[in-house]
């Protein structure tokens, strides 16, 4: 009830401010309906694209790991090479003291005794050497 200005008498409302009441209920309710639909829509949006993230994030660590395993190798192989040279020419050398000398002969490049990092290239060639000579002092039985 609307009270008159006077406050004297209750005065009912208009019966077009009840229709325009519903009206305006009406139109909220469907925004509401509309902001609900599309916050759902929304809500779906955003976790399809945190797995099209996570998906790609773990093709990316993925790739990454890939990387780091053929770094490490390729390490591994550029540092084992020269040792394993070595050893070789090592193993060629006790192998000529023990046959007589045939493989001092044959041994005649020696790695990596041109380089000024580490000592083991030249000692193998001072043995080598040694070895050339003390098979030319001495001939066996």
């Amino acid at each position: 009830m609307i009270e008159s200005k006077d406050g004297a008498k209750a005065v009912p409302p208009p019966e077009d401010l009840t229709d325009i009441t519903s009206t305006i209920n009406e139109e909220i309710e469907g925004l509401v309906d509309h902001a609900t639909e599309r916050g759902y829509v929304a809500r779906e949006a955003a976790a399809s694209s945190i797995k099209v993230a996570e998906q790609t994030n773990q093709i990316g660590i993925g790739i990454f790991s890939i990387i780091c395993l053929m770094i490490a190798y390729w390490l591994g192989v550029a540092i084992s090479k020269p040792i394993n040279r070595i050893k070789t020419a090592i193993r060629d050398l006790a192998d000529g003291i023990d046959a007589g000398g045939d493989a001092l002969r044959q041994l005649d490049d020696v790695p990596y005794t041109d380089r000024r990092d580490g000592r083991l290239g030249p000692g193998i060639q001072g043995n080598r050497d040694a070895g050339r000579e003390a098979s030319g002092r001495y001939e066996g039985p």
